[in-house]
């Protein structure tokens, strides 16, 4: 394949466009940095849970940890475009982020900066909740509502009123037969209401699970099929590569808080039993040297890197529009990477973020899922598999919950779709690798920036296969 000249310039304006928009473009306030480990924030949850008479969740239950920007707060941070010295200022008044930890049944959050539980589920306390509030949070809350949710628990709502004219400190108790079986403390801002957890959302995501167990179901079935006829070509090279994306996504959960449970890595296990599999499916015999491959990936390289300058200017275009109709994206989500790893490891969590999640969402929703669903027709293909591999990043704090599903089906699916048609899988790997490396490497340039260098090199290192020789046939000028 020879190097797509036209592709290359639109990338270059596509990269200029971007700097002028990343040094010039609207600035948005930097949320504090945690100056904390997750073990530090777990000990004192469970210090804070103690105190009370409530359980801790053990170690061994954890199910994920993860750092959680309050989305009422924050849209009204973006839309009154504060200042860092204006949003610390915030932050001392009432939390703008706090630290959860989870398990199957039961959540705890705590505020780092005033040093207490900010929400608890599933607890059991034996509590006045008038005289827990004031004990507990103070005596400045004031009851204002009473209702019943869809349990039939009675929720009690306190408010308590800031300096800020605009904003107000909230307490929700939940009450089960005059027990203590949650709280919640959080601020609102007027005209920007809570994000609340919606039976749709929740019906999406018990969908993504169905999905991945009928997409195992399906795969495991087409593998057999293939077997018995003998149409599976290799074995060796589907197996290390999985065996790469498998070691990554291992890394990856731990980084981003996941717990070492079964339950908690379930969908890991079966995203990469997915990978072989699809790989097994797809895989062509190549009687290639292991030299000639390396060169024969110089134009995919080139074109995934081409590709996702083009991609990631167009998905800042959306979220910046998107702003103008009150979506939020969580400005803290790789936050809890600084407080799992040691900050000279992140370059390898770089490396992993790009390779395993290319490896793997590529190989089953591209090149699995799209030879599949092209038979119906183009345009089914393209939608159909941008809306499932959407659907499966919900997890993301995004107001509203499904603003990434709405991206990916309107941006980064479509133009990945083209990617895989136009370019072929290696080409969407790269640019599915080249994407999220530079994604991680933005966000460390905030953080320190000789770790955000040696980040931009990892970034970079796929172009390492030039080492290899020239590609004659990719260097010919296009007729």
């Amino acid at each position: 394949m020879n190097f797509d000249r036209r592709l290359i310039y639109a990338s270059f304006a596509a990269f200029v466009v971007y700097m002028l928009y990343l040094f010039f473009g609207p600035d948005y306030v930097a949320y504090p940095l945690p100056s904390y480990t997750s073990e530090e924030a777990l000990a004192k949850i469970e210090q804070e849970a103690e105190k009370l008479g409530l359980e801790p969740i053990p170690e061994e239950n954890i199910y994920y940890k993860e750092i959680v920007a309050n989305s009422s707060l924050g849209r009204y941070i973006d839309a009154n475009e504060l200042s860092e010295e204006e949003l610390l200022a915030l932050h001392e008044e009432v939390a703008i982020q706090t630290f959860e930890v989870s398990s199957f049944l039961q959540v705890y959050g705590y505020d780092m900066e005033h040093e207490r539980l900010t929400k608890a589920e599933s607890i059991y306390l034996e509590k006045d909740p008038d005289q827990f509030v004031a004990e507990y949070f103070g005596e400045q809350y004031e009851p204002k509502g009473k209702e019943t949710d869809i349990f039939g628990d009675t929720i009690l709502t306190y408010v308590k009123e800031t300096k800020y004219p605009d904003i107000l400190d909230i307490v929700e108790v939940t009450v089960n037969e005059d027990v203590i079986i949650g709280f919640e403390q959080y601020g609102l801002a007027r005209g920007f209401p809570k994000a609340e957890l919606s039976v749709v959302e929740m019906l999406a995501s018990l969908f993504v699970l169905f999905i991945l167990i009928g997409l195992v179901a399906v795969a495991t079935i087409h593998l057999i099929v293939k077997s018995a006829k003998k149409q599976i070509e290799a074995f060796w090279e589907p197996l290390m590569l999985t065996a790469v994306a498998g070691f990554g996504w291992f890394f990856i959960t731990k980084a981003l808080g996941s717990g070492s449970s079964f339950f908690s890595m379930i969908e890991t296990l079966m995203m990469i039993y997915l990978t072989l599999v699809a790989l097994l499916i797809r895989w062509k015999k190549s009687t290639l040297t292991f030299r000639e491959r390396l060169i024969k990936l110089q134009p995919s390289v080139v074109h995934g890197l081409a590709l996702m300058f083009i991609s990631v200017l167009l998905s800042e275009a959306f979220f910046f529009f998107a702003k103008f109709f009150d979506a939020w994206g969580s400005p803290v989500t790789s936050h809890i990477v600084l407080s799992q790893l040691d900050l000279w490891l992140i370059p390898v969590f770089t490396l992993f973020i790009g390779l395993s999640a290319a490896i793997t969402e590529e190989a089953v929703f591209r090149n699995y899922l799209v030879p599949i669903f092209d038979r119906v027709g183009v345009l089914f293909s393209l939608i159909l598999t941008s809306f499932l591999w959407g659907i499966f990043h919900i997890g993301y704090h995004m107001y509203p919950w499904y603003l990434y599903v709405l991206e990916f089906i309107v941006i980064t699916g479509p133009l990945f779709y083209f990617a895989y048609k136009r370019y072929g899988f290696t080409t969407a790997i790269f640019l599915h690798y080249f994407y999220n490396a530079w994604v991680t490497t933005i966000f460390l340039f905030t953080v320190d920036v000789k770790v955000a260098l040696v980040s931009l090199f990892v970034t970079l290192s796929p172009f390492l296969v030039f080492l290899a020789g020239k590609n004659e046939q990719a260097w010919q000028p296009e007729m």
